[in-house]
């Protein structure tokens, strides 16, 4: 048994290390090789993925209000957003202000995102079977639980 920072054991035998934010690295690591061997086909990566599907909700948006709604800092969404541009998947439009850049997604990222649905939802597969579905479905909520609370830190 690991020891816990209050002095608590923790029952967890499968945990190298008590440590929160290590663990869920090291699992978001292993799920991201997981979508990005499913996307690998059109050539995009999870990352990217998840800002063309923020881009398409949102629609036309600044950096600074889509690396808030992913939670990037603002350098890394940019760096990747550079990225997704070199590929011709979304275009920089100035805003009504010199300093304020907008994002909208191009033809060619609006039909990158529709040809890796499918291929995300194969992904989703491979999770839900490999940890089953009622883990899978109780490690979404408690995900989506954790972001919250956290958000409000």
């Amino acid at each position: 048994m690991t020891t816990l920072a209050d002095g608590k054991k923790n029952k967890n035998i499968y945990a190298q290390s008590p440590c929160i934010c290590g663990n869920l690295r090291r699992a978001g690591r292993l799920a991201t090789k997981v979508y990005d061997a499913c996307f690998q086909p059109i050539g995009i990566k999870v990352t990217q993925y998840t800002l063309l599907l923020a881009i398409q909700r949102l629609g036309t948006v600044t950096v600074t209000k889509l690396a808030e709604e992913v939670i990037l800092e603002r350098t890394t969404c940019t760096r990747n957003l550079n990225i997704l541009e070199g590929k011709s998947l979304i275009c920089f439009q100035q805003g009504p202000d010199k300093r304020m850049k907008l994002i909208a997604l191009t033809k060619e990222g609006v039909d990158k995102t529709n040809a890796a649905k499918p291929l995300w939802q194969e992904a989703q597969k491979v999770m839900f079977d490999t940890i089953g579905e009622e883990n899978a479905l109780a490690l979404l909520d408690e995900l989506t639980r954790i972001i919250a609370l956290l958000r409000q830190q």
